[in-house]
């Protein structure tokens, strides 16, 4: 189930009508990727990697979640989940991804529905038409220190 502050939520993790299921138990388990996707598995160390709610596919370990918004600034948000902990999950990213890493005194400006997701001690905040070129729609800035995954289509 999702959590928010700390406690589980009504509705199930992850796509709908496609939510993650606990195995409880040994087991061997083989993922395969959605179509157009290829699974990348990341082992979480200290940081807090936070990812698009449907890219997210397994985890396994000590890792702990909770739900996220990512508001478009439309009203509407992208449904995040935060990872952390000791333990591996498992992404289903585009094949055209990429990574881009965000140094301290330096941010990006990017699309929300172009982020995957992010890696380190970011913050990212929504900005509003008024401030942004051309009045634009759905733009998100990102500053501090840590990587940022972008679908590079």
């Amino acid at each position: 189930m999702k959590k928010a502050r700390g406690r589980d939520a009504e509705e199930p993790l992850g796509l709908p009508g496609a939510p993650l299921l606990t195995l409880d138990g040994a087991a061997e388990v083989v993922l395969g990727p959605p179509a157009g996707t290829r699974l990348f598995p990341v082992t979480l160390g200290d940081d807090t990697l936070t990812v698009r709610e449907g890219a997210l596919c397994a985890l396994e370990g000590d890792v702990q979640y909770e739900s996220a918004r990512l508001p478009n600034g439309d009203g509407d948000f992208v449904s995040m989940v935060q990872l952390r902990g000791g333990g591996t999950v498992a992404l289903a990213l585009p094949a055209t991804y990429a990574a881009m890493e965000i140094t301290e005194g330096r941010s990006l400006l990017l699309r929300v529905h172009a982020i995957l997701g992010w890696l380190g001690r970011l913050t990212v905040r929504t900005v509003p038409p008024s401030e942004s070129v051309a009045k634009a729609r759905g733009l998100v800035s990102i500053a501090g220190e840590g990587m940022v995954m972008v679908d590079g289509r």
